[in-house]
């Protein structure tokens, strides 16, 4: 996904994503699987985020890993909030 100021979001895994940014330059996300499994989901957005799971690569861009659950709970949402790193 891109926007039209150039932020993108993009992941390794099919899912269902919402990804809000707020007027204070967080982002919220939200993931849920499509499938029974357990699954590790990796968010790259290209901006700098910090909060859990969050990693700032060597280009500055950051991978968000979401830990999706399975079982009983499989298809449940998933939520992190992000801060932007300046």
């Amino acid at each position: 996904m891109t926007a039209v100021d150039g932020f993108t979001l993009s992941v390794d895994q099919p899912c269902f994503l919402t990804a809000a940014r707020k007027s204070s330059g967080g982002l919220q996300l939200g993931a849920a699987g499509i499938c029974a499994m357990a699954l590790q989901l990796s968010v790259s957005v290209n901006r700098k985020y910090s909060g859990t799971g969050a990693e700032i690569n060597t280009g500055g861009a950051t991978v968000i890993r979401l830990v999706l659950p399975d079982g009983d709970y499989a298809g449940q949402t998933v939520r992190g909030s992000f801060l932007p790193v300046k």
